[in-house]
Order: C-alpha cells, then structure tokens, then sequence
C-alpha cells in the first residue's frame, strides 16, 4: 500500500469521508512528513506547492468573486513512528470570494515527532473564510505540535478558525495565531484542546481590532 492510500485509510478509520481525497471536483493538497503526495487544483482556486529537505511549501489563491463550492483538503501528518514534518503555508483570497478550509493532521502512529506549522493567510474586502482544523494523535505523548499562523481579515471580511486536538495523547502543543481585522471585518477564533497525563498545552490566540467597526471573539477550552 503507497503513502497515498496508507493516509487516505488513516483518515477513513477516523470515521472520516476519505472518498473526498479522491473527488475530481475537490481542491486538496496532502503531504506525509516533507514528501508532497499530491495536489489538485478546481475552478477559480490555484495552487503552488513543492517539497524539500526543509519542509513541504504551499501558496493557494483564490480568486476574486470566486466561491469554491466544495471545501479545500488540506491532509498531512506522519505514517512513521519518528520524524517531523514542517509546513509553510500561503493563503491568499481575493475581493468577495468564499472558500473553506478542512486540514487533517493525522499522527497516530507518531511516538516521538514534531509537526511545525507556518501560515499566514490574507483576506481581501468582503472575503469570507472558514478553516477548521482537526489533530489525530496516537497514545504516546511524544509528539510537539507547533502551529503558528498570522492572518489579515480585510474590510467587511469573514474569518472563523477552529481547531481541535481531542483524540489521543496532546504531547506539546504550542498554538500561535494572531489575526488583524479591518473595518467592519470579523473574526472568530476557537480551540478545544483534550490534554491527559504530562501533556503540555500553550494557547496564545489574539485578535487585533485595528478598523471601525471590527469584531473578534476568542474562545478556547482546554
């Protein structure tokens, strides 16, 4: 079994829809440590990515006006018990256009890793994003997740994150995200986060309210 089918069915035992991965008319781009597996462009919606000793790099633009009807799966994660993986993500959406996000980060067979995450992400006037984000860890605790995103939500733009890591030991997560919002902009940022044992948990997440009229709302729960 390749690397692609070894994620997809890690996926699918998550009681995921891993038939999505495979759907022609779905953005996707899936990495397993630094190796690129594959991306797959739709409509109105492209994407850049390459892989290197140093980690897996990726620039998605959406459109202006567009709105991608399906979400974008973004799969990564580490089928081996060690190694790490870091990726340098690059999110740019045009004027009035709408896309979701869905990224699985699947590290159950990890005993000893760390992911490292880079992203920042721009949201033109009257863009709306959703990015959900979902962590899958195995029962070993050796794991350092290391996510860090800088987001700028434009005027009378849209922008919900939420991201969760309840399945499995946490090991050391250290979240990260900062978002600036414009006039009449909003953003909407929630964590859930399971710890157990020595799990270690760091949550820093800030909105930035620098336009009239922007809104924000932080919630976390660990």
């Amino acid at each position: 079994m390749g690397e692609w089918e070894q994620m997809a069915s890690a996926l699918a035992s998550l009681g995921e829809d891993a038939s999505v991965l495979s759907d022609q008319e779905t953005a996707l781009v899936m990495a397993e440590g630094h190796h690129l597996l594959g991306l797959r462009e739709v409509p109105g919606l492209h994407i850049q990515a390459r892989e290197s000793e140093e980690g897996v790099q990726a620039r998605i633009e959406v459109a202006e006006g567009v709105r991608i009807q399906r979400p974008v799966h973004l799969c990564f994660g580490l089928l081996r018990r060690y190694g790490g993986q870091r990726i340098l993500l690059d999110v740019q959406v045009g004027k009035g256009a709408e896309v979701t996000f869905m990224a699985h980060c699947l590290f159950m067979f990890a005993e000893m890793a760390e992911h490292r995450m880079e992203a920042s992400m721009v949201l033109e006037e009257g863009a709306r994003v959703s990015y959900h984000e979902g962590h899958y860890h195995g029962p070993f605790g050796g794991i350092e997740v290391l996510p860090k995103a800088r987001i700028r939500v434009g005027k009378g733009a849209r922008f919900e994150n939420t991201f969760s890591l309840t399945s499995g030991r946490v090991g050391k997560l250290v979240l990260d995200v900062q978002v600036e919002v414009e006039e009449k902009g909003v953003a909407e940022l929630i964590s859930k986060v399971f710890g157990h044992g020595a799990d270690t948990v760091m949550i820093r997440e800030k909105a930035i309210l620098s336009g009239k009229g922007a809104r924000g709302l932080v919630k976390s729960r660990v």
